[in-house]
């Protein structure tokens, strides 16, 4: 199985990865940009990692509501 890597911030090379472990580990959008600089060049990543950063707590909201079901 191939897995792909995803860049989300081409101008800091910032991968989806990266984001979803830092969503993972706590942070926020804003913890994002500041820590990471993501949006901070051209601004074009900007709505994919808002997306992404949701996406990645909504994950973690459902995993953790799935976890108290059981």
């Amino acid at each position: 199985m191939r897995l792909f890597l995803m860049y989300v911030c081409i101008c800091k090379g910032i991968t989806q990865k990266e984001i979803q472990s830092a969503v993972e580990a706590g942070a926020s959008l804003r913890d994002i940009r500041k820590s990471m600089g993501v949006a901070s060049e051209c601004g074009s990543c900007g709505q994919c990692a808002k997306r992404l950063v949701k996406q990645t707590q909504d994950e973690m909201r459902m995993m953790d509501s799935l976890s108290y079901a059981v």
